[in-house]
């Protein structure tokens, strides 16, 4: 139970190091008028620099394990955007294992002295529920797991929800119109008596 605490700080912290990268410009307290001049042809090069400055170091070393494993539910796909913004460069590919590690980097693409690895789920794991794989795999860190599935599994695999993603959670329900050829709505699906993940 210490470990899963543990765990959870260290990704709570990790959460608040990546939502803390903010800009040093300063605001104005100024109010727009309502003049107006017209734009004339002549430009001007910009002569100052540019570029944005340098993020702050941040180490997760001792802090996080030495990789922070997730367990995603599915394929890649761009709802799990946000989780890959934190594999750096020189990252690593394993086809094989269906998953990518490579540096966890903070806001600015600062190393952090981790490393993140994210796995595939649903068909690159034969299914298995994150919950399940969790409990057989202790190197995973977290886990995507739906509201329903965390309920449904509540009594023997207990889970601790840490971060929603979404404020909407996108999902569809889909069947093959030829094994359900009279299924026009979710009704005629329900009266058929078919499974709905």
């Amino acid at each position: 139970m210490k470990r899963k605490a543990a765990a959870i700080i260290g990704v709570l912290s990790l959460v608040s190091l990546a939502a803390c990268g903010g800009d040093d410009s300063e605001t104005s307290d100024t109010t727009a008028t309502a003049d107006t001049t017209a734009a004339t042809e002549d430009t001007t090069a910009a002569t100052e620099d540019t570029t944005a400055p340098a993020a702050e170091a941040v180490s997760l070393a001792g802090v996080c394990p030495e990789t922070v494993t997730f367990q995603t539910d599915w394929n890649p796909e761009s709802e799990h955007g946000f989780l890959y913004q934190l594999v750096g460069d020189d990252y690593e590919v394993d086809a094989a294992g269906v998953r990518v590690t490579g540096p966890l980097v903070a806001s600015g693409g600062v190393d952090t002295g981790v490393k993140v690895q994210v796995r595939a789920g649903g068909p690159a794991v034969g299914f298995s529920s994150p919950t399940s794989l969790m409990y057989q795999d202790p190197d995973i860190f977290l886990g995507f797991v739906s509201t329903d599935g965390a309920v449904q599994d509540s009594g023997e695999f207990p889970t601790m929800t840490v971060v929603a993603p979404f404020n909407i959670n996108p999902q569809i329900i889909m069947w093959d119109p030829a094994t359900y050829p009279d299924v026009k709505t979710i009704a005629d699906l329900k009266a058929t008596g078919a499974k709905v993940r």
